[in-house]
């Protein structure tokens, strides 16, 4: 079978352990990182696409965008270095990759920035090396490093297994103007890094007089630093470090000292900042109702100052009713309107700053909080999960993490149902396959709970003690935990526990259920897979087992055959095992901790320590190594697998706090069942009893709602009748005065006309004097030019005159003069002449200039005339129109204050429609410029989706290609394995007269064994007698010393009547009776114990020689068999492993031969039908 294919379909979670780890793109597009992943978020399609790291990319650390907003950049830690990847947003391609060489293998990246021109990239790195790294972008090289190491660390440090870099550097940016500077803030200090050219200095800023621990900071206008303390306040400084004001208390809260500032972040003419639960933001001094003002232009500010004074809250915004949440880090977009912050609990929201600053125009401080932020992710975990379970009957997955809470998601619908914290963490959990119950394992009990609507309560609780594994059975009417070493089965519906199985001998770290739930396999720590049969549960019965010491087993699954075990641990290997014997042992490049098989049987998935998951090839064909598909997904170690019941869907978990969630496409099985899932909930009694009263109180409310409606109504209509009259009556008045100001209009414009006639009569004769005053004008002007006219002819006669009368004079003078004087002469009569032609050409234009003026004034008093007489009929025919305008006007009235009540009430109407119809109309149009906008980048998304299908085809052309290689080269080694095949037939034929020979020396040596072991209990078996006899001496010596003892005492009393005859006779008789008449028997038995005395440690002395050969010769016989055993069995064991290989083989070759002659038998029958058939025709 193929190896399943399986794609990412949304994930839940966040990387929080990245400075800031969101990004906005363009205004409806953010970015963040997620495991190995960077999500692209539609904010308004709320769709998820993802950008996978590098092949070997372990974590993603850092993330940023450029100025231009062209190109994305994020830092990884691989295996062998960290690395910065630029990434093109336009054409979804990386363009470079930045490699840092010679950094120590636990230091990270940990915050990258572009510079404000684009041309440099700058990366700060954690400990130990702590440097701020700078590249030119344009050819990828390091241009600078400077050393920015924080005052508190130290190397030690880093030997805390609770360390983080985070918490000894905060924040890093870059501002251009006036000089390049990098400023840094972190655990006790603020620094500011002035480069240039090649070189930096170093600007350590404090307030010596009013010290503080420094959180955050940000640039304003590229001049301001504002840094933020931890007591609330804000310190501005310049670019040069110099301090310049303060801003005392900037949440604007009462209590001081709980008001840190976390996060500043600079937008259009202002700022906004973060606290706990909140943010604040600031704005450019301005009276709201001046911003209502129209002649209010554009607010212009000096760049160049700062004062505390000129700026104001616009708005306090209070996200969540939980005020220990910390709002970390604030965003803005590229027009600076929108804002996404980031809260400690993992969730994202998102600000408009348009409505913020609508809010304050319309001055409705009352106004709802909720209005001016939306929630945009769900609130994920900020801990690593620990436990995962998935429900069969709805589409409901279930988490448990180190946050201390239980959450319930839905992956069908995308939504979080239920969200449950808790005082102590929770260990472990399964739901019911109803999707009613749950079971969670604490610290102190394992606690059976009901999912409600609203809520998880408690229902029943179980004395297990840090329960780390639980599980309901598949069909739910069981439920397995551990307690301990041990595993308990329990009834779901009686609580009662009904088997309790043992044999583990340290903590199990799986327990999975059959399909049929009749077996259960487990593993653990101890090296131990055990599969229990639990038929009836009369008696615990451990159906198959395997131990392997030094290997910690994470997970073992059960095959739907209720016999194949796959078992995955810390040796880096994939283990199948039937009757207990391992029968295929495959080994994987890493430490695989889950794995899981669909619920059809034909797909297996696995994670590694490294979050990867692999799509496993099923079933295992290869007897070395794992097929494998790997895909990119956790950060961590993967803690948690599952499968959807229509095997649609695979959900991960891992340490990193993030759910992976992948859809199944398999190639071989394409028609999937279409499950319905079921959308019941439970709801205790109080709650449903609490709600019907409320509906009933809700109904009651209403009537009397209804009541008070129809009451105001009626008082309403009453008001509204009053105001009728009193509109009536106000009406009539006015047209009463309309009526009366009418017959006074009548009268003046008949008063108007009269004067109008005798305005106009004046008019006439004043425009005929003005005639007769213009002609006799011109008439005088006409005389005046003539007369100059005539002068002028007269004052040239006159020259002309004198000048003949001079010519006459010279010409009576001698001749002399005149020869001397001719030239003179001349020149004179040629001046003169010119002069008179000069007088001549002037006469000519000043008459022509006078008959022109004559002309103009003729023309121009026309002109006044024909307007003077076109004015005066307008001024006539417009006083007529108005007279008639005005007697149809008192007659149009009349009419219109009539029907003026009614105009009134449609005018109203209309007004009403009007004002809906514009803001439906405004609804369309910003509906249709998002659904527009939304157009655009899903023809830009299907434009990449095209460029990466052809990539895909391009790419499935190649492995085509190479898959038709690999086809020749595999039928070229069927060839040869079948050349192969019966010689192998022949060294197995061997093997097994050699495993034959090998069995019956193995029953000659336990003949041997069998008669050593006999002959040593007969030895034994003398030891004992020898003992038995040795202990019966010792008796009879203490009784013959008691004897001894007792004669003494009685010689004492002899001797003490000794002078008394009567009284020692007497006990000289008492002696003999006790002591005298067993001498005989005594004196035997000293006679005898005489004589064999001798034998007696003769013997004893040769039965311990004896016994030391025996000994020293059944050690050596031991060894020796221990020897040839230990050789014996190396040798079963390689030839059982080659037998086992060659059984295989000779297996798939039977299943050949079988599957052949069975083709052949249908070929046959069906040709022997062909045959019948050909008869009977």
């Amino acid at each position: 079978m193929s190896i399943a294919s399986i794609a990412h379909e949304q994930i839940y979670g966040i990387n929080h352990n990245i400075n800031t780890n969101t990004i906005f793109t363009n205004n409806d597009e953010i970015m963040y990182a997620t495991g190995t992943c960077i999500i692209r978020y539609d904010i308004n399609k709320k769709k998820q696409f993802f950008l996978m790291g590098s092949q070997d990319c372990v974590e993603i650390t850092a993330l940023t965008l450029s100025p231009n907003r062209k190109f994305m950049a994020f830092a990884e830690i691989t295996e062998k270095f960290s690395q910065i990847i630029i990434y093109d947003l336009r054409l979804t391609v990386i363009i470079k990759n930045i490699v840092i060489d010679k950094l120590p293998k636990s230091t990270r990246i940990m915050i990258i920035k572009f510079s404000e021109d684009n041309k440099f990239l700058y990366a700060q790195t954690g400990a130990p090396d702590w440097k701020i790294y700078q590249y030119k972008l344009d050819k990828a090289i390091l241009s600078m490093v400077i050393e920015n190491t924080p005052p508190s660390f130290h190397p030690s440090l880093m030997d805390d297994p609770s360390y983080n870099d985070n918490d000894y550097l905060y924040e890093m940016n870059i501002n251009k103007d006036p000089n390049y500077l990098i400023s840094v803030v972190g655990k006790g200090y603020l620094r500011i890094y002035s480069i240039k050219k090649g070189s930096y200095d170093i600007i350590d800023i404090t307030r010596p007089e009013k010290p503080a621990e420094y959180l955050c900071h940000c640039w304003i206008n590229n001049f301001f630093l504002l840094a933020g303390t931890r007591e609330g306040r804000i310190d501005v400084f310049d670019y040069s470090g110099t301090y310049i004001d303060e801003l005392e208390n900037a949440h604007d809260i009462k209590e001081i000292n709980n008001s840190p500032i976390y996060s500043i972040c600079g937008i259009k003419d202002g700022f906004a900042l973060t606290g706990n639960n909140v943010v604040t933001i600031y704005k450019f001094s301005i009276d709201p109702f001046e911003l209502k003002n129209p002649d209010v232009d554009e607010i212009n500010y000096n760049k160049t100052t700062f004062s505390s004074d000129q700026y104001k809250i616009l708005k306090k915004i209070k996200l969540t009713n939980d005020d220990s949440i910390i709002v970390n880090y604030l965003v803005k977009n590229s027009n600076e309107d929108e804002l996404i912050c980031s809260t400690s609990s993992n969730q994202l929201f998102f600000i408009d700053l348009y409505k913020c600053e609508d809010i304050l125009l319309n001055i409705d401080n009352d106004s709802d909080n909720n209005l001016l932020f939306s929630q945009l992710s769900l609130s994920f975990h900020t801990g690593g999960i620990l436990a995962l379970d998935i429900c069969a009957r709805k589409s409901l997955i279930a988490t448990c993490s180190k946050d201390h809470t239980l959450r319930i998601w839905n992956y069908i619908e995308k939504n979080l149902e239920l969200v449950k914290y808790y005082q102590e963490e929770a260990y472990c959990l399964s739901i019911h396959p109803s999707g009613l119950y749950i079971i969670v394992g604490f610290n102190d009990k394992l606690r059976f709970m009901n999912i409600l609507v609203d809520d998880i309560k408690t229902f029943k609780e179980f004395n297990i003690r840090s329960c780390r594994e639980c599980k309901f059975s598949n069909g739910g009417q069981y439920f397995a935990a551990v307690s301990g070493n041990d595993i308990h089965i329990y009834s779901t519906w009686t609580f009662k526990l009904i088997l309790t199985l043992t044999g583990h001998n340290g903590k199990i770290n799986s327990i999975k259920w059959s399909k049929d739930d009749t077996k259960m396999v487990s593993c653990g720590k101890d090296g131990a897979v055990y599969l229990w049969s639990i038929i009836g549960f009369q008696q615990k019965k451990r159906e198959g087992e395997h131990v392997l010491k030094n290997c910690n087993y994470t997970c073992a699954i059960l095959a739907h055959n209720n016999n194949t075990i796959y078992a995955v641990g810390s040796d880096k290997t994939l283990k199948e095992i039937e009757d207990s014997q391992v029968t295929k042992e495959l080994k994987t490049d890493e430490v695989l901790t889950q794995i899981i098989l669909s619920n059809s049987g034909k797909l297996l998935f696995a994670g590694t320590n490294k979050g990867t998951i692999r799509a496993l090839r099923y079933p295992l064909n290869s007897k070395t190594e794992v097929e494998y598909r790997e895909h990119k997904a956790h950060s961590k170690a993967v803690t948690s697998l599952q499968v959807s019941c229509d095997d649609r869907f695979l959900i991960s978990t891992g340490e990193d706090g993030n759910i992976f969630i992948f859809q199944i496409s398999e190639k071989e099985d394409k028609q999937k069942l279409n499950m319905h899932y079921g959308n019941e909930m439970l709801i205790t009694k109080a709650e449903l009893e609490e709600k019907l009263s409320k509906i009933v109180e809700l109904k009651t409310r209403v009537e009397e709602l209804k009541l008070e409606k129809d009451y105001q109504l009626r008082n309403n209509d009453v008001d509204f009748n009053k105001d009728k009259n009193t509109i009536i009556k106000e009406h009539k008045g006015k047209l009463e005065y309309l009526n009366n100001e009418n017959k006074n209009l009548k009268n003046l414009i008949e008063y108007e006309r009269e004067k109008h006639e005798e305005k106009f009569a004046k008019e006439v004769e004043n425009y005929e004097k003005t005639i007769q005053e213009l002609e006799s004008l011109n008439n005088y002007k006409l005389m005046g030019k003539y007369r100059k006219y005539e002068e002028l002819e007269q004052e040239l006669a006159k020259v002309q005159a004198k000048w003949e009368k001079e010519v006459r004079d010279l010409n009576s003078k001698n001749f002399e003069e005149l020869e001397e004087l001719s030239m003179l002469n001349d020149k004179i009569l040629s001046d003169k002449e010119n002069d008179i032609n000069n007088l001549k050409n002037k006469l000519y234009k000043q008459n022509k200039e006078n008959e022109e003026i004559i002309r103009q004034t003729k023309e121009d008093t026309e002109i006044e005339i024909e307007n003077l007489k076109g004015k005066y009929d307008d001024i006539i025919k417009n006083q007529k129109e108005t007279a008639a305008y005005m007697k149809g006007e008192n007659g149009i009235m009349k009419k219109k204050f009539t029907s003026f009540y009614a105009e009134i009430e449609t005018h109203k109407a209309e007004l009403e429609r009007i004002q809906t119809e514009c803001r439906r109309l405004k609804d369309i149009i910003s509906k249709m410029e998002a659904n527009i906008a939304g157009v655009n980048r899903e023809i830009l998304v299907r434009e990449e989706m095209v460029h990466d299908k052809e990539k895909s085809i391009f790419d499935l052309k190649k492995e085509n290609q190479e898959l038709e290689k690999y086809k020749y080269v595999l039928d070229y080694k069927i060839k040869e394995l079948k050349t192969q095949i019966e010689p192998r037939e022949q060294e197995i034929e061997e093997i097994s007269e050699k495993i034959i020979i090998l069995d019956e020396d193995l029953q000659t040596f336990k003949k041997k064994n069998q008669n050593y072991e006999n002959s040593i209990e007969v030895i034994t078996e003398k030891i004992d007698d020898l003992i038995h006899k040795i202990e019966k001496e010792k008796i009879t010596i203490r009784s013959y010393l008691s004897i001894v003892t007792k004669f003494r005492v009685s010689l004492n009393d002899l001797i003490d009547v000794i002078l008394e005859p009567k009284l020692l006779k007497k006990t000289f008789e008492k002696v003999y009776k006790q002591f005298l008449q067993n001498v005989c028997f005594l004196e035997e038995d000293d006679k005898m114990d005489e004589n064999t005395k001798d034998e007696i440690l003769r013997q004893q002395n040769t039965m311990i020689h004896q016994i030391k050969k025996y000994k020293n010769q059944i050690i050596e016989e031991e060894k020796q068999s221990t020897k040839e055993l230990t050789l014996m069995l190396n040798n079963n064991i390689e030839l059982i492993s080659e037998l086992s290989s060659l059984l295989c083989q000779v297996k798939v070759e039977r299943n050949r031969l079988t599957n052949t002659q069975r083709t052949l038998k249908r070929v046959m029958s069906i040709a022997q039908q062909g045959e019948k058939r050909e008869n009977n025709l």
